[in-house]
């Protein structure tokens, strides 16, 4: 496989040690790398587009700066 989870995640807008996992395992996969990281526009970001079902659909990204609270649902 490509790596991700090992099961389907519930989609919470929360990180934490299954997601951690699930992305450590498709950077070792598919990018040769695990840094642990989905920075926007970064390699691992750009290369989980591919997987992107709804690649037409505009992005819903979590607000930048000091308005967006951890674990705040942003969707």
């Amino acid at each position: 496989g490509k790596g991700g989870p090992e099961k389907e995640l519930v989609i919470d807008g929360l990180t934490g040690p299954l997601t951690e996992g699930a992305i450590v395992r498709f950077q070792s996969s598919v990018l040769g790398f695990a840094d642990g990281r989905v920075d926007a526009g970064g390699k691992t970001f750009s290369a989980l587009l591919n997987y992107d079902p709804y690649p037409n659909q505009k992005l819903n990204l979590p607000p930048k700066g000091p308005e967006s609270k951890q674990g705040a649902k942003w969707g």
